[in-house]
């Protein structure tokens, strides 16, 4: 989940915690992994509607970690509205264990509201996205002012 130690993609610390968080994963599922899932994922891919954030580590040992890879699989999902995908240098398979983990959990809470925001405003179809834009931002900044002149 790390990678190999020489690539210093953790800090060791973060050894002990894992451990009490570790569990091996059910014969079923790697079979799935390694032999089955290569002839199916398309089948579900090719059907996803929604927004997608595909990150891979550059050091991640079970996927090839290349921009090469990263942009193959982002292309795989040809009714997504929205598809952001890039190889992260010098992270491994778990990002979330990487030395960079507070940045990628910041950068997906970002990318969600984001992605969020955008569809949202996209339902509404207004005939001026500038003015609902521009009403919205105005609500929000004077409610923002209002709380911290109370403060």
């Amino acid at each position: 989940m790390l990678s190999e130690p020489e690539f210093a993609t953790y800090d060791l610390d973060v050894l002990k915690q894992m451990q009490a968080q570790d569990t091996y994963m059910l014969k079923e599922e790697q079979y799935d992994l390694v032999t089955l899932w290569q002839t199916y994922w398309r089948e579900y891919s090719d059907k996803v509607k929604v927004p997608v954030l595909y990150v891979l580590g550059q050091y991640d040992w079970l996927w090839e970690g290349t921009k090469e890879h990263v942009e193959e699989f982002a292309s795989c999902f040809p009714l997504s509205p929205r598809v952001d995908a890039e190889l992260v240098l010098g992270a491994p398979h778990a990002l979330e264990w990487w030395l960079g983990s507070q940045a990628w959990y910041a950068r997906c809470f970002g990318w969600g509201a984001e992605a969020t925001t955008s569809l949202a405003l996209k339902q509404k179809e207004p005939e001026n996205i500038k003015e609902v834009y521009d009403r919205d931002s105005a609500s929000s900044s004077a409610a923002w002012l209002d709380r911290t002149d109370n403060a």
